[in-house]
């Protein structure tokens, strides 16, 4: 919930005033501008935060860009990874490590259960 207002001056309001009922629910950042008031505005309303994930919408990806870049030595690879905030580099590489786990862990029990088939 938010409920500001702007009294003598001009008053930009941020996700710093955003008040939730859910610790675990809270602005990535307390410095994002939501709107400017005039003298004598008021903002109020509710809001309500929905999970995702990237694969639904691009709107839920934690990053803005990863790329891959040779390093200086012989066989050496860069990741570079640029964050929305959202999760840290870190959080977002060991994120998709155990999702790339998971599905390598569903993919070997399947290919257990085949059964071999002689050559033609």
């Amino acid at each position: 919930m938010l409920d500001s207002e702007a009294t003598e001056k001009t008053k930009i309001v941020t996700s710093g005033e955003l008040l939730s009922e859910d610790d675990l629910v809270q602005p990535v950042s307390k410095e994002i501008p939501i709107v400017a008031l005039a003298p004598t505005q008021k903002v109020k309303f509710e809001a309500y935060a929905r999970m995702g994930i990237g694969k639904n919408h691009a709107k839920w990806q934690p990053t803005s860009a990863a790329i891959v870049k040779d390093g200086s030595q012989d066989g050496e690879s860069i990741l570079v990874i640029e964050t929305n905030g959202a999760l840290s580099a870190e959080e977002t590489v060991f994120a998709a490590l155990n999702k790339l786990d998971a599905k390598l862990k569903s993919f070997y029990q399947v290919v257990r259960t085949l059964e071999p088939q002689a050559p033609r």
